[in-house]
């Protein structure tokens, strides 16, 4: 790839590291009908007198019927800087405008053995600033493998902390939207690394991040893992802690439901989801000392609580 033997760009991310996460990868031409029957190619050209070395997308067609394999043509000099300007430009225009939301976040009470946590509510949770770029959130359900679309980007950096771009998380378009460029963000894999030093160091979760999502299922672990944040424990009974975590997830969905878009029906996919993952932790756990999930068995009974903990307060949107 030229970006990868150009000096001046050596000390950003190359694409060719960047397309697995589109599960793409460098092909050599001749290429056609390589992706759901059309064609769909990024080819990096080098700069001149007249233009800057950029990327572009000659060419992406429905599958050609003749089975040609032809190269695509080489964009005219000047075609591929016009079409970037009115793809910048159509961008900018329907873009729509981006939601800050103070979501509430009261802590709840302990619902599971006392040596669960050394440090419970060890910094008292109020509220997660949430910002998405889009006007209403995807629903889709819960999914517990590394969950895409969310990132808790840093208000200021903090060299202690597992980062990477901000960017690599939420998506370019969704990055864009928020004013993202090269903030950065808790790296995935750090969630816990992350509850030991705000422990550790007394910083408090809402003066070090605010959360980009964009769907129902990076949003419940976003706040799942906001729990975590705020509840220390040396994590020697697992069950125990997720059930805290989930019910405070699912609390706290049920208090913001109305601000962040969430329908009462799929607030309940994500309770049984919830469940769910319970009770398989719970089976590759045996001896736990976790109580039975009955907070999360009982809508009625996570849905009082959300209402005991929330009182009058208001959520607040800009």
């Amino acid at each position: 790839a030229l970006d990868q033997s150009t000096a001046e760009l050596r000390a950003f991310t190359s694409l060719v590291d960047l397309l697995p996460l589109r599960a793409a990868a460098v092909r050599p031409f001749p290429v056609s009908a390589n992706r759901r029957g059309a064609t769909a190619v990024v080819v990096q050209l080098p700069g001149d007198a007249l233009e800057d070395g950029h990327e572009a997308a000659p060419l992406q067609t429905a599958s050609n019927p003749s089975g040609s394999t032809a190269a695509p043509p080489e964009p005219r000099r000047g075609e591929a800087r016009d079409r970037r300007r009115r793809h910048r430009l159509r961008r900018v225009e329907t873009h729509p405008p981006m939601r800050t939301t103070e979501l509430l976040t009261p802590p709840l009470p302990l619902l599971v053995p006392a040596e669960t946590f050394d440090g419970l509510n060890w910094h008292p949770s109020t509220t997660l600033t949430w910002r998405c770029a889009t006007e209403s959130l995807a629903l889709n359900a819960l999914d517990d493998q590394m969950p895409l679309g969310l990132a808790f980007v840093l208000r200021v950096p903090w060299s202690s902390l597992p980062t990477e771009l901000a960017w690599l998380h939420t998506g370019r378009a969704h990055a864009a939207a928020l004013g993202i460029t090269d903030e950065l963000a808790l790296a995935p894999y750090a969630i816990d690394d992350a509850t030991d030093l705000l422990y550790a160091e007394r910083r408090p979760p809402t003066e070090t991040f605010w959360l980009s999502a964009d769907n129902a299922n990076g949003l419940y672990w976003a706040l799942h893992d906001w729990s975590h944040f705020h509840n220390h424990g040396e994590f020697t009974d697992r069950p125990s802690t997720e059930l805290q975590c989930d019910a405070a997830a699912l609390v706290w969905l049920w208090i913001n439901r109305h601000a962040i878009g969430l329908p009462d029906a799929h607030w309940e996919v994500l309770r049984r989801g919830a469940l769910a993952n319970h009770m398989a932790l719970r089976d590759a756990t045996p001896g736990t000392r976790c109580p039975p999930p009955r907070v999360l068995e009982d809508a009625a009974a996570l849905q009082a609580l959300a209402m005991e903990l929330s009182g009058r307060a208001e959520v607040r949107e800009g």
